[in-house]
């Protein structure tokens, strides 16, 4: 049975589109996902963004997560969902982007719990034709199986970017740049646990391209399009940081390995035959 879709609107939230959509794709980790959810309600820019939950094929333990915190959020909450055929990334953030009218597009993960200023500072950086990319600490696997939403509430997880984690940061903030400066070809890495651009950009390459299937370079194939119409990478890694919480990952070699493939192909298309809109014959 379909889990039933979640949505609030509170009371104090500004009336209109907001300014950002923050879209959070999760497949079957619920614990996690209520960590990452807290995190939202800790933001220091204000309610100026709505939150859409796109899941993956969850099962109920999912929907209700999502449930009780749109009771709670002081910002709209959706949960867009569809049926389980196997990992479908791709089809599901789509599927989300119809779900908003907002101006950015802020991408995020179930399992990744934001710095207290995340919103804030991708609507503080965003520039036009600008893909953000932000960086991430881990929280090792331990820390986040005993965590609870207390321990997001104080801010705890905070904790965990040390001088060590912040040196790492700079290392591949200072990578991106060249990179960028350099426009070297399939760089910089991108991460669609913690990036952002303009709808309307998004809109103008179809979105995600839907035939990749599994784990891997979907992100990447998403960055090369929009550079082909002038919407350049900006990082911002050491800025806007979102906090991974470590988990067992599932053998995906094959699916690594085909998308790899489809990725090096001759002629990609800059509009993605399957994408939000599913073009003629695509």
């Amino acid at each position: 049975m379909r889990p039933p879709r979640s949505e609030a609107q509170p009371s104090g939230v500004p009336q209109g589109p907001p300014a950002v959509c923050v879209l959070m794709c999760t497949w079957e980790r619920p614990a996690h996902l209520a960590l990452a959810l807290a995190g939202y309600l800790r933001q220091t820019g204000g309610v100026d963004f709505e939150l859409i939950v796109a899941d993956d094929g969850s099962g109920p333990e999912t929907a209700a997560v999502v449930r009780r915190f749109a009771e709670r959020a002081p910002f709209p909450v959706q949960h867009v969902w569809h049926a389980r055929e196997g990992h479908r990334r791709t089809t599901i953030l789509n599927l989300a982007v119809t779900r908003t009218c907002a101006e950015q597009v802020l991408y995020t993960d179930g399992d990744c719990v934001p710095a207290a200023d995340l919103v804030s500072v991708h609507r503080r950086e965003r520039e036009p034709a600008t893909l953000l990319i932000g960086g991430y600490v881990r929280v090792p696997q331990a820390i986040g199986d005993a965590a609870d939403e207390d321990w997001v509430r104080r801010g705890e997880y905070e904790r965990l970017l040390g001088p060590r984690q912040r040196v790492s940061l700079w290392r591949r903030h200072a990578k991106n740049l060249w990179q960028i400066r350099t426009r070297r070809r399939r760089r910089p890495h991108n991460l669609g646990l913690n990036m952002s651009l303009a709808r309307a950009d998004l809109l103008r390459v179809n979105g995600y391209d839907e035939n990749y299937r599994g784990w891997g370079n979907e992100d990447g194939d998403l960055r090369e399009r929009l550079k082909r119409v002038g919407v350049w990478p900006k990082s911002i890694w050491t800025k806007a940081v979102v906090f991974h919480l470590d988990h067992p990952v599932e053998p995906t070699r094959k699916d690594r390995a085909r998308n790899l493939a489809y990725s090096r192909r001759r002629d990609i298309p800059v509009v993605a035959a399957r994408g939000i809109t599913k073009l003629e014959g695509g």
